[in-house]
This record gives C-alpha cells, sequence and structure tokens, in this order.
C-alpha cells in the first residue's frame, strides 16, 4: 500500500501533424489527436483510436468503472516530450486512484489523484481542495523532452513540478502505449476508480502555464486541403468537359 506522504477524422496521419500548429492555437505546442468521446472512439485527425476496456460509451461520454478504461498506442512520435488533456471525474476520491500509467501496467509508478489532490507517484503532489467527486476536472500533464521537467495541472492552475530523472512519466513500452484509469495492481489492491472522461486531447510538446489557462472546447477540424483542392479542380474541369462534349 503507498504512503500518502511520499510524494494523454478523416485526415491523414501527416496532415494531422502539419496542421496541428495551427488548428491549437493560441498554443505552441501543436495539437496532434483529439478524441471527443461522443459516440465512437476516434481521433479527429484520423490517428490511432482509443481502445476501451468495458465500460459505456454514449453520444456525449465514456463511462468506466474501476479498472475499465482506455488504451492508446502509436500515439506519440517521442514518448519524452508532450502534453496530455484529461476532461473527467472520478466517483471516488478516498486514496489513490489512476488516472494515466507508462509502463503497461508493470509499474506502481504515475499519474494519479490522491485524495482531492493531484499526484505523481512517488514523487510529488499536489494541494489538497483540486477534485470534487463527480464533478469533472480539466488535468493536464506536460514532460520536455531537453529539461525532464514535469508540470502537473487542474483547471488550468499548476499543482506541481518536478525533475523527471528517473524516466517515471516517459512512455517506455512499444508504440509508446498509454492507459487511462486503469491501476497495475501492484500493491495487491485496487487503486482505481470508476467516472466519465468527455475529452483526451495530445499535443507534440509541452504546454506553457499560459497556453493550459487557454484550453477550452474541442477544436473543429477544417476539410483537407486535398479534398477542398479536388474540389476546386472538379470545379474547372466539368465545365471544360461539357464545352468539348458540344464540338
Amino acid at each position: 500500500m503507498k504512503s500518502t506522504s511520499t510524494i494523454g477524422r478523416g485526415l491523414s496521419w501527416l496532415a494531422a501533424v502539419l496542421l496541428g500548429g495551427f488548428l491549437s492555437a493560441p498554443c505552441s505546442a501543436g495539437l496532434v489527436h483529439q478524441y471527443r468521446l461522443d459516440g465512437d472512439f476516434a481521433d479527429d485527425f484520423g490517428g490511432p483510436a482509443l481502445v476501451p476496456a468495458g465500460g459505456v460509451l454514449s453520444a456525449t461520454d465514456y463511462a468506466f468503472a474501476a479498472n475499465e478504461g482506455l488504451s492508446l498506442s502509436g500515439a506519440l512520435t517521442d514518448p519524452t516530450n508532450y502534453s496530455v488533456e484529461i476532461l473527467f471525474s472520478f466517483s471516488r476520491l478516498d486514496g489513490y486512484r489512476k488516472i494515466l500509467d507508462f509502463k503497461n501496467l508493470s509499474s506502481d509508478g504515475g499519474f494519479y489523484n490522491l485524495g482531492t489532490s493531484l499526484n505523481f507517484y512517488p514523487l510529488t503532489s499536489g494541494p489538497a481542495g483540486s477534485f470534487v467527486a463527480d464533478v469533472a476536472a480539466r488535468v493536464v500533464l506536460t514532460r520536455n523532452g531537453v529539461t525532464g521537467t514535469v508540470v502537473g495541472y487542474v483547471d488550468g492552475a499548476q499543482q506541481f513540478a518536478f525533475l523527471d530523472g528517473g524516466g517515471g512519466a516517459v512512455f517506455s513500452e512499444p508504440d509508446n502505449l498509454m492507459h487511462f484509469f486503469v491501476d497495475d495492481f501492484n500493491t495487491g489492491q485496487s487503486e482505481a476508480s470508476g467516472g466519465a472522461v468527455d475529452l483526451i486531447r495530445l499535443y507534440d510538446a509541452p504546454l506553457s502555464d499560459v497556453e493550459v489557462v487557454q484550453l477550452g472546447d474541442p477544436v473543429d477540424v477544417p476539410e483537407p486541403a486535398s479534398a477542398g483542392l479536388a474540389a476546386v479542380v472538379a470545379g474547372l474541369v466539368l465545365p471544360l468537359s461539357r464545352r468539348m462534349g458540344r464540338r
């Protein structure tokens, strides 16, 4: 048992990466994946889909019981340099409740809720009072691949920051596999909670404090440039073909 004192749709993959910086404005980090969870598990940018382990998907969110959750692989090109944004609620806030796992459920370390605080076990914890049961919170975790700095936020407010010299916040499994809301059971008990998640977004770099505050509703994905070009070409070719047909 842990000691409470010790203290994450039609565009191609390439198009998603190229357009990410524009779609995430005013963020300097590029938004590369967006999961609305409003009837399916698909990425708005055409990347890999989330994979559920139980739970119930509705038109508005994904609801999960304890140790039901989501996994995602092949989503990050650099497992050391990223931001994960999750809009979710937990029904239980007593003790540790797993938010995000980095080591394919092989380690007890990771990103947790601890009581009403944000926690990265076993390194640090934020102040109490950041969570309310069954009330959605916007949680963000960033990691800088150059400095190793990890920062956690709840609803725009920074909760903790630490140097990740041991790589605890690095996705070290093949395809940078990540698990959401599922516990590893290494303590011999389940440190998970039921809840619901409305939105998951991934960025290709750490967001700044200001950028985290500015996060809001899902961004709309514009029509792919290739589709727009095809429409223009069709508009030019069709009249020409008709004229040629009348000759």
